[in-house]
């Protein structure tokens, strides 16, 4: 178990900080503390959210998406996702709420319409909502953060449909099994640093164009899983198939 800190009042330091397994980034004053285990977050318990160095009102939800074949989630701003392969076959989605003060957090809520997760909120006010999401490796997943984390988790050997997960601002963070054969591509555009440690990575094959546009490919199938980044660090690392 290793904690990340999150400081959304620091972005500037998230290059050096993230590489070491602390990524700072964001603003208006916003903290959160990340108790991660092998790189994903499994409960709202594990999110220490303070805004103005006080703790901020905290609730949690889950959400019932039913049997869909897509989904669709736009985390609002500094808000974060966090996606692990399923094995139950089905999909658990779990919404962390966090505001300033009770009466904004009151007005955060998260709802289900089509395929996509909405998230409505007090105009002007300090707060966010962090998603986590078990989803079945045949789902489609569309998933995208701004100031805040994106994390995706794989499991077994492919995914059997496909996953574009985009952060602006925001680390990007890969966690795949040694044996994994679908095609997985990551790319940064942007300062961030691109970090690659998992056995995967042996066999990668990687584009530099220029400092700013990096690209790292992985497996050996179609590619069914994109990640991308602008302005974020990137970190694809070994995953387990617990």
């Amino acid at each position: 178990m290793r904690k990340m800190l999150v400081a959304l009042c620091l972005f500037s330091l998230a290059g050096s900080l993230f590489a070491s397994g602390r990524g700072r980034y964001g603003n208006h004053g916003m903290s959160t503390t990340i108790d991660d285990d092998g790189g994903i977050v499994n409960d709202c318990s594990a999110l220490r959210v303070t805004m103005d160095d006080r703790p901020a009102a905290r609730a949690e939800e889950t959400l019932s998406v039913g049997n869909l074949r897509s989904l669709t989630i736009r985390a609002p701003q500094n808000g974060g996702i966090y996606v692990s392969g399923s094995t139950s076959g089905g999909y658990e989605v779990k919404a962390c709420k966090a505001a300033a003060f009770a009466d904004d957090l009151n007005q955060v809520r998260s709802r289900v319409s089509g395929n996509e997760i909405l998230t409505d909120g007090p105009d002007g006010g300090q707060w966010l909502v962090y998603y986590i999401v078990r989803a079945p490796r045949g789902a489609s997943l569309d998933l995208d953060t701004h100031n805040g984390p994106i994390t995706v988790k794989l499991r077994g050997t492919s995914w059997d449909g496909n996953i574009e997960a985009h952060t602006q601002n925001g680390p990007a963070s890969l966690r795949i099994p040694a044996n994994f054969r679908s095609g997985v591509v990551v790319e940064s555009d942007g300062h961030g640093p691109v970090s690659c440690r998992a056995a995967a990575c042996k066999e990668a094959r990687r584009t530099w164009d220029d400092e700013d546009n990096r690209k790292i490919e992985l497996g050996s199938g179609p590619t069914v899983v994109r990640m991308s980044t602008v302005n974020g660090p990137v970190s694809v690392r070994e995953s387990d198939n617990d």
